[in-house]
């Protein structure tokens, strides 16, 4: 905007005062703008705090409806060296663990050496690193290399098997060499390590099916258990699905003398949190569409989203999505698991004792309620769709209401500076001819000071001569 230099000291005219207060005048179309960019804004903001709380409910109904969501499990094991977890494709039921050992790993414990930075070879050399599961891998060594320096070469090949390290044992010739296989079982062994030096190969070789000469050995084992009886027997200590819907890890270093009890059961404290997060977003969603949408009678002003069609259409769709009922089955409305509407609020309420009562006589029909294909998951998740996705290159109805308003505030952007242009133009020619005027006015002055000089001079010469 442009400033206003002081005008009207010539003229002695409050031209200043007037500029300002024209100034002010023609400022209100801006006022004006900004309040409804402000408002705008807001209807954006609100907008976001809905997509918001819909994506929410929507994220849960579509967990709530997935097969089996509710038909929660839980493992427990008597003996806490077995870690066990179930999912829902257990089945409840009493299994006995026998463990008769569990999975090692294969380690090679070295001969000692006096020196840890000594060369060990003076030619270049290849090692040849071999596992029982057929795996081959060649490390290149060169002339000079140290034994710290193959603990690095060694490493250094993560594709080998097997890791290496050295152990000080603080006698006379300290230095062992440790290789201890990466993975447990006989079939991550090493079969052969083997040097194309044959000085070096006499040093630090291995060979499985010859005895042992420079290297003490703690052989690999694979973990064998009974399951019912049934004997297991696995690489590892980690037991993936040999249990229909179970996994189960044993701890490599504990006793297990006795055998070890899994039980798997009915997890109703998971299944009712997943049914009191739905209907807390449900709530959520409400509660944020009431605030958007209410009408403040104190300060008589209205919410960003008053009186907005597409935040109206939210609430019918979803108050409507609660309003269903399955065509058969034991359970068929929501009312039967404890699950009402204040019609006060419009939010729903839980009643525990028949929510739980609900859960522990028929939990495979509460499922089929709010799971099932016609459940409240999909109920719900149907009528939220359309406002958060885009369908056949279309927006949601949210993202075309966010659009609209983008839209509308780059109009008023543009707006605002075309008015700002014209005011800026109108109050510099305001100005042009107040400085022509405090100018007009300031001669006006001096010929009227002139003037009244010339004639007090005459009438003193008239007074003179009579």
């Amino acid at each position: 905007m442009a400033t206003i230099s002081s005008i009207g000291v010539g003229s002695g005219l409050p031209l200043d005062t007037l500029l300002d207060d024209l100034l002010k005048a023609e400022s209100i179309p801006l006022q004006m703008i900004e309040q409804r960019q402000e408002a705008a804004q807001n209807r954006l903001s609100g907008y976001g705090v809905l997509k918001n709380a819909l994506d929410g409910l929507f994220q849960q109904a579509e967990k709530v409806a997935q097969p089996k969501s509710l038909v929660a499990l839980k493992a427990r094991s008597s003996h806490d060296g077995l870690k066990v977890q179930a999912n829902n494709q257990a089945i409840e039921g009493s299994y006995q663990i026998e463990v008769q050992q569990t999975a090692r790993a294969q380690e090679l414990i070295s001969q000692g050496h006096d020196d840890l930075d000594a060369p060990l070879t003076d030619v270049d050399t290849t090692l040849n690193i071999r596992l029982n599961n057929g795996t081959h891998t060649q490390i290149e060594v060169q002339a000079g290399t140290s034994l710290a320096q193959l603990v690095e070469r060694i490493n250094a090949e993560p594709a080998a098997g097997i890791d290496a390290t050295l152990v000080k044992d603080g006698s006379d010739s300290p230095y062992r060499l440790m290789l201890r296989a990466r993975d447990t079982g006989t079939e991550a062994a090493v079969q052969q390590v083997q040097f194309d030096d044959t000085a070096l190969n006499d040093l630090l070789g291995f060979d499985a099916d010859a005895a042992p000469q420079n290297y003490s050995v703690n052989a690999a084992s694979d973990a064998e258990i009974t399951v019912n009886g049934i004997t297991i027997t696995h690489p590892s200590n980690e037991f993936k699905d040999v249990i229909r819907g179970v996994d189960f890890s044993l701890s490599a270093h504990r006793s297990y003398d006795a055998p070890i009890e899994i039980n798997i059961s009915r997890d109703l404290d998971s299944s009712k949190k997943q049914i009191t997060d739905l209907v807390d977003k449900y709530n959520q969603l409400l509660k944020d569409i009431d605030k958007l949408t209410r009408y403040d009678v104190e300060s008589q002003t209205g919410s960003p989203l008053m009186g907005d069609s597409t935040t109206r259409r939210v609430k019918n769709q979803l108050m409507t999505a609660l309003q269903f009922s399955l065509p058969d089955g034991a359970i068929r409305t929501l009312g039967q698991i404890g699950i009402e509407t204040d019609h006060a609020t419009g939010q729903l309420k839980i009643n525990e004792d028949a929510l739980s009562q609900a859960l522990e006589q028929d939990t495979h029909g509460v499922s089929r309620l709010l799971a099932g294909e016609n459940g409240l998951g999909a109920q719900l998740t149907q009528a939220i769709d359309p406002f958060l996705n885009d369908s056949k290159g279309q927006k949601g109805f949210i993202g075309i209401a966010t659009d609209s308003i983008d839209n509308e505030i780059r109009g008023l952007q543009k707006q605002y500076a075309q008015t700002q242009d014209r005011i800026e133009a109108r109050m510099a020619n305001y100005q042009k001819q107040f400085q022509q005027l405090d100018l007009l006015v300031s001669q006006m002055d001096q010929t009227s000071t002139y003037l009244n000089q010339q004639l007090g001079m005459l009438a003193n010469m008239n007074k003179q001569n009579g």
